[in-house]
């Protein structure tokens, strides 16, 4: 059976609640404030505002309310490509993505290519960690960080998201099609240069990644690298 656990808060618990309401059931487990059940799926909210889903279609469920916290999916993501000591110093292609957590969508993926000579640069424009990071600021350096380095975004609107995600493509397929399609914007728009990196931010790993993307006729392989955080 499969598994799958998100956290939510008070607002997206109720938005949950109320969207399962006339598929619910009582349930005797004491920690839980609501139970559902669909034909292929059982739906648990907890007092904690944890949400477990479990069987068959437990990850498409899963995918409607943010990213899937499962045990293997966290066993997976910590398999990670070990990063090379001078991995900072290097001209590095990065991507990653937004809108799979508690506002959901559109899924957006960024990839943007900084060669060595301009790390210092993007210092200097105030790039950091996005957490240290508030809305208002990035607005503020997005322009001149557009401007200054190679970079392509790619987006998926909420309506598609739902039209394929009947089609059955689970998030992790989603997030790997607009990564692979993203560093391929980026590699052609600064040809004949080339990264002496790729690095994705880890979501799956390397092997689940590019089976994703298997049927893509055109794959970024050379020189990438799947690491968390």
């Amino acid at each position: 059976m499969t598994n799958s656990v998100l956290k939510l808060p008070e607002e997206a618990l109720k938005r949950l609640i109320a969207h399962y309401q006339n598929k619910e059931i009582t349930t005797k487990n004491p920690h839980a404030r609501f139970a559902a059940k669909l034909p292929d799926a059982m739906i648990t909210v907890y007092s904690s505002g944890k949400v477990m889903f479990q069987g068959a279609g437990a990850e498409r469920e899963t995918a409607k309310w943010g990213v899937a916290n499962s045990a293997k999916e966290k066993a997976a993501t910590a398999k990670g490509d070990r990063l090379p000591p001078d991995f900072a110093k290097r001209s590095v292609l990065g991507s990653d993505e937004t809108g799979t957590g508690d506002f959901f969508g559109p899924i957006t993926v960024a990839a943007c290519f900084v060669p060595a000579q301009q790390v210092e640069l993007a210092k200097e424009l105030g790039v950091k960690d996005s957490k240290q990071l508030t809305d208002d600021y990035m607005r503020k350096i997005a322009p001149d960080l557009k401007a200054a380095f190679t970079h392509s975004v790619v987006a998926l609107n909420n309506e598609k998201y739902n039209q394929v995600q009947a089609q059955g493509w689970s998030q992790g397929k989603i997030k790997a099609l607009l990564h692979n399609q993203a560093l391929k914007h980026v590699l052609r728009k600064m040809a004949p240069e080339k990264p002496e990196a790729i690095l994705i931010d880890q979501f799956a790993e390397r092997n689940i990644y590019y089976k994703h993307i298997a049927k893509e006729p055109e794959i970024i392989r050379v020189n990438v690298l799947v690491s968390p955080k």
